[in-house]
């Protein structure tokens, strides 16, 4: 009698444990999320076109034509009236840039000039009617004769007004006008007053050290000035 008892017990306990651990098995596996097979998709990658962008914006259905802005090492065609911006940034090409600029402008592109006596290089300088000078160089050590985009100034000369940066900073703006949108640095220099803003990349002449005296001259990128 004693052994049967004891037979029973030791298999009630087996049974226990066996039961236990089936439970805690399945306790486990309920916490374990279960793993769905990865799907690689295969993305399709558009490279945009800043030319084709460019000359899309142009020939767009809007009544209103866009407007040109000045920036740091670029220009900026500003589209209106949803004022989204397509940047044309140095290392364009002159062919393709003037095309652009002269269709914003609706102005006929002017001749080239050339300057060999700049500090940086012999330039080819596009003059525009409205004070603004874009100049360019041949890439150097390049086999092409392509011109490229190196630089952009803006002075008094036959300005209008009407090319300025998005903060609306141009010739003809106060040092005042210029120090409510940007940090500047000014020095005096055998230019006159210069000024710089720093990261931005924009520089400029003022005609006086006072709040009222007002930009004459801007530039960013390369420059032709003789100091």
């Amino acid at each position: 009698m004693i052994e049967n008892s004891y037979s029973k017990i030791m298999k009630l306990k087996v049974c226990t444990l066996i039961f236990s651990l089936v439970l805690l098995g399945c306790q486990n596996n309920s916490k374990v999320p279960e793993e769905k097979p990865t799907q690689i998709t295969e993305e399709k990658v558009q490279t945009i076109n800043p030319a084709k962008q460019t000359e899309e914006a142009l020939d767009s259905s809007s009544s209103e034509k866009p407007l040109l802005a000045i920036t740091s090492n670029a220009l900026q065609m500003v589209s209106r009236p949803s004022g989204s911006t397509t940047e044309l940034p140095l290392g364009m090409e002159m062919g393709e840039l003037s095309r652009i600029v002269g269709k914003v402008l609706n102005a006929q592109v002017p001749e080239p000039q050339i300057n060999s006596e700049c500090g940086a290089g012999p330039m080819t300088m596009l003059i525009w009617g409205n004070g603004l000078n874009l100049m360019f160089q041949k890439e150097q050590g390049a086999k092409s004769d392509k011109l490229l985009f190196v630089g952009w100034s803006l002075g008094e000369f036959n300005n209008d007004g009407t090319i300025n940066t998005m903060a609306g900073i141009g010739v003809g703006s106060t040092r005042s006008e210029l120090e409510a949108a940007y940090n500047i640095e000014v020095n005096k220099t055998t230019l006159g007053y210069e000024f710089s803003t720093g990261p931005e990349g924009l520089y400029g002449i003022l005609n006086g050290p006072s709040p009222e005296d007002k930009i004459a001259f801007m530039w960013s990128g390369l420059s032709c000035n003789f100091r």
